[in-house]
């Protein structure tokens, strides 16, 4: 049985050790928490390096509602909320949730403060010991993860070969002076909403959310388009590389010496009907 901290937190414990996915498209690590034969499975799945990922959690002992996601690593960590994560149901497993978090968030309110030092980062990383989930959920439920430190770490070794897959140089992406940003960012979405709907899917009201993964060129223009995950039809998933790559134009990164260079970039479309 979970151990109820009060009576509305469930807190759980490990029932397996951290376990790597090693994927095409992106890397996560996977852990089962919870009792035998009432197990709750995380995951933090990373599609870019940074402090982005996205937090998976499912099991049939979730007990979830449609209401915004409180995140937070535990003791020291800031609250994210997230109006838009997602509920699932899971083949096999139940239901579950779905949501975009930060490894180190800046507080609502905040300026972002000049980059903090690796050893900074580190030392937080190692004092992470938990994650706690509430709002979507109806109990708030703390994971009892122990320190991140090592499964971050293995994380950003796992994004660091996966770029390589991908034909980046991950050296001088340490050092770049400057990332690949994207012009006209909102010409983009008044496309993809206006032209780049199917509509097929309009007319049966279908709604999905498409992680997409362009190559840009020293030209700022996208030379590939990568799908790692989409929820919803696979006609959504051939409109986001469709439009984006007729329509997008960035400004390449630069490495050190400020000379363009081939990097990516990486975001999420929402398709909604209402």
């Amino acid at each position: 049985m979970p151990n109820l901290a009060h009576a509305e937190t469930v807190v759980l414990e490990p029932a397996s050790p951290w376990l790597m996915d090693y994927a095409e498209d992106s890397c996560a690590l996977r852990r089962a928490f919870g009792a035998e034969g009432q197990e709750v499975v995380i995951e933090l799945r990373q599609f870019q390096p940074g402090d982005g990922m996205m937090f998976t959690a499912y099991g049939e002992p979730l007990r979830t509602r449609m209401r915004p996601a409180l995140f937070r690593f535990e003791p020291v960590g800031e609250e994210q909320s997230r109006e838009n994560a997602q509920l699932l149901e899971v083949e096999g497993f139940g239901r579950g949730i779905t949501l975009d978090i930060s490894l180190h968030p800046v507080a609502d309110g905040e300026a972002e403060a000049e980059p903090e030092t690796v050893a900074v980062r580190e030392t937080r990383e190692a004092a992470m010991t938990g994650i706690s989930i509430s709002g979507i959920l109806r109990e708030e439920t703390v994971f009892q993860t122990g320190s991140m430190a090592a499964p971050v770490g293995a994380l950003r070794n796992c994004m660091d070969e996966l770029l390589t897959h991908w034909g980046i140089d991950v050296e001088a992406h340490r050092s770049l002076q400057r990332q690949v940003e994207p012009k006209d960012y909102d010409g983009w979405v008044h496309t993809i909403v206006n032209t780049g709907f199917p509509r097929s899917m309009i007319r049966r009201g279908e709604n999905a959310i498409v992680r997409v993964r362009l190559i840009v060129g020293t030209d700022g223009r996208a030379v590939s388009c990568h799908i790692p995950i989409a929820i919803g039809h696979p006609d959504f998933e051939e409109a986001a590389c469709r439009t984006l790559m007729d329509h997008a134009k960035f400004d390449p990164a630069l490495d050190a010496n400020g000379d363009p260079i081939e990097s990516y970039w990486v975001t999420s479309i929402a398709y909604r009907t209402s």
